[in-house]
């Protein structure tokens, strides 16, 4: 696993995804529910391709006041993680595998543990949906939290997702490795990385890609 301490967000953390898929979308490669190879490969390789021959991500996200308030208050919520479950958090933008065929963007590793933390802060209402059991939160997140735990080559065995807002309860659950996902994740990225590889090749047989 190559680690990378850096913004998400920024250019670098941005240029070091292109063309590479990454957890956050393998339910892209892989279904949900069943894990069987999703329709949605095909576009995913073409948005990857795409990024590999502009040097531009295909992947922004439209602005969000959820989202963008949740990145602002991470540093709040892993504050609050540490002291609840004292615990030491060192802070990442970046995995990848070794050979920087795929990669995650992970939020924080817990000090001397082979586990991580994906943190959440939606806002209030949703995040009594999940303390209630009125949205699942492990469901919501599985694909791409086994992704990471995929991603980082045996070195996480699990991951705790933490959903946290102000003056609220907290709502944490622990995903562990789970076999099954991680054979399903491992045929579907082999497939998607051979598709990906004949596209290209056509792209370097015609002259569009320069070696």
């Amino acid at each position: 696993m190559r680690v990378y301490q850096l913004e998400q967000g920024t250019p670098e953390w941005h240029s070091l995804r292109l063309g590479i898929p990454t957890a956050s979308e393998f339910d892209k490669i892989i279904t949900e529910v069943r894990g069987d190879y999703s329709k949605q490969a095909t576009s995913y390789a073409n948005a990857l391709i795409a990024e590999i021959l502009t040097r531009e991500t295909m992947r922004e996200l439209p602005y969000n006041k959820w989202l963008d308030r949740g990145s602002t208050m991470e540093a709040d919520a892993a504050d609050a993680y540490e002291r609840i479950f004292s615990v030491k958090l060192h802070k990442v933008g970046l995995i990848t595998n070794d050979a920087h065929t795929w990669g995650a963007s992970l939020d924080r590793i817990i000090d001397g543990q082979k586990k991580a933390v994906e943190i959440k802060c939606p806002k209030a209402s949703t995040l009594l949906d999940y303390y209630y059991g009125e949205k699942d939160l492990e469901k919501e997140y599985y694909n791409q939290v086994q992704g990471q735990i995929f991603v980082s080559d045996g070195e996480i065995e699990e991951i705790d997702l933490f959903a946290w807002c102000p003056d609220m309860p907290y709502v944490c659950k622990t995903i562990k490795r789970d076999e099954k996902r991680q054979n399903q994740l491992a045929k579907g990225l082999e497939r998607f990385q051979n598709e990906m590889s004949a596209k290209l090749e056509k792209l370097i047989a015609e002259g569009h890609i320069k070696l």
